[in-house]
């Protein structure tokens, strides 16, 4: 399985992989990537938790997502599921299809 501690080319192409239609959970955006290293290393229990860069006004951007989930109602249910202090700031459930638009 894809895991954050795997190649940046193999998260990609699972992003890739996954339908488009699913929805993921946005955890973190940050522009470094010690900031996602620290983040996945205090969350270890979160399961399906992979990380991308993308680039942001021109510069880089990294996005923690847990992915995937069927629909909008299944992303939500996962969302109540998260450590209290992650789902306090305020995850965003986004189509899979805009994250690999950003890929």
């Amino acid at each position: 399985p894809v895991t954050a501690a795997s190649s940046a080319s193999a998260r990609e192409d699972w992003l890739r992989s996954l339908p488009s239609e699913h929805y993921a959970i946005q955890l973190l955006g940050a522009r470094e990537k010690a900031t996602v290293e620290a983040f996945l290393g205090t969350y270890p229990s979160v399961q399906n938790l992979v990380y991308s860069r993308t680039r942001r006004n021109g510069a880089p951007w990294y996005v923690v997502v847990q992915a995937s989930f069927p629909d909008y109602d299944a992303a939500r249910a996962a969302v109540a599921k998260l450590p209290q202090k992650l789902q306090k700031q305020g995850p965003w459930i986004r189509k899979v299809e805009a994250i690999q638009k950003d890929l």
